[in-house]
């Protein structure tokens, strides 16, 4: 006999933050190619771990002079270290009594996605790509936000994701009600360096789970990957030409690319000035060399936005002795081209 509440503590005490489970019926209603139960069959849970970001590796970005250690230490070493190792024991701990699992990370995504041909008749394509946010919607570990960043009661948006699949039926958690955590208040476009957030009235996607719908905003991807790694100069200190010559051109792709629109062609043209800007822009070639991703030179500023607006409204169990914005966000204009600080009252 395996039980829900042995499976939490075992997880917590490998190294989970929070855990959540749910039946693999929430499911139901998932494309094919994003359908879980397409793996294992026979599975009955889905159980969700959530592992935190440390706060303190925000303050680098926050205050201008560290970007670094948020892409080496809360992607990298997250995801492909410590989640697999927890993943990995509590997989043996679930096999040890006789049920199967099936680990699965954000490692297992960066794959080719549904390319190949169906091995049987009705089903999808390998591979099949769980939306790991909406899998922590099911394990009732929180809600997706408007920014698309997934959002806990306790850690806020400080998470990342894994998840194991077991024939083993385990007492489900309740779904979070949508709206508990996400008001609206839509900081997190007026922050977006690079406008792939959309605006309240904007495009939306949204998923209906045991009839709780949750909506949020459609994420412009590639606006967001250009930003994440190379956002525009009043927010990107990388750019001055004492840096590297290369960065003048680099900061003139920029501009094109925000000067793009969102249609399939200029989306395709924009790509294409991503692939440039990972290839000549130090900072992301460096961190695509160094540990496989590339830098957040935005400083994960939606992550950093909402985490402040939940914190002052006392949204999140997860309390800490001093506020995390303790002066304004700073801004960099060009003089020249040089870049220099914009000094506010």
């Amino acid at each position: 006999m395996l039980t829900a509440e042995e499976i939490k503590r075992t997880a917590l005490g490998l190294g989970a933050d929070v855990v959540g489970i749910g039946p693999m019926t929430r499911f139901a209603g998932a494309p094919p190619d994003h359908d879980p139960r397409f793996i294992f069959p026979e599975a009955k849970s889905v159980i969700g771990m959530g592992f935190r970001i440390h706060r303190g590796s925000l303050r680098g970005p926050e205050e201008g002079v560290a970007f670094g250690m948020y892409g080496a230490e809360e992607y990298a070493n997250t995801n492909n270290s410590f989640i697999p190792m927890t993943l990995r024991r509590l997989g043996n701990y679930i096999e040890d009594r006789g049920f199967d699992a099936v680990v699965y990370n954000q490692g297992h995504r960066q794959t080719w996605g549904p390319v190949g041909a169906p091995v049987r008749p009705g089903y999808p394509r390998p591979d099949v790509l769980m939306h790991l946010r909406i899998a922590g919607v099911i394990c009732g570990l929180g809600e997706i936000g408007w920014s698309k960043i997934f959002l806990n009661p306790k850690l806020g948006p400080r998470l990342r994701l894994a998840f194991i699949f077991t024939d083993a039926g385990l007492a489900p958690d309740p779904l979070v009600e949508p709206g508990t955590l996400c008001d609206r208040c839509m900081q997190c476009v007026r922050d977006c360096p690079s406008r792939a957030i959309p605006s309240k009235d904007g495009e939306t996607e949204s998923v209906t789970v045991e009839g709780k719908t949750y909506t949020w905003g459609k994420l412009k991807e590639t606006r967001c990957f250009i930003g994440f790694q190379a956002p525009k100069g009043e927010r990107n200190p990388f750019l001055s030409k004492s840096m590297t010559p290369a960065n003048l051109d680099v900061r003139r792709q920029i501009e094109r690319a925000d000067q793009l629109g969102d249609s399939p062609e200029e989306d395709a043209e924009r790509m294409k000035i991503r692939s440039y800007i990972e290839a000549n822009f130090r900072p992301s070639a460096q961190g695509n060399y160094n540990y496989h991703y590339t830098a957040a030179v935005c400083g994960a500023s939606c992550i950093r936005t909402c985490m402040v607006h939940l914190e002052k409204r006392n949204k999140l169990s997860d309390t800490f002795n001093t506020p995390f914005r303790i002066r304004k966000p700073w801004r960099l204009a060009f003089d020249g081209d040089e870049q220099r600080p914009v000094v506010e009252d």
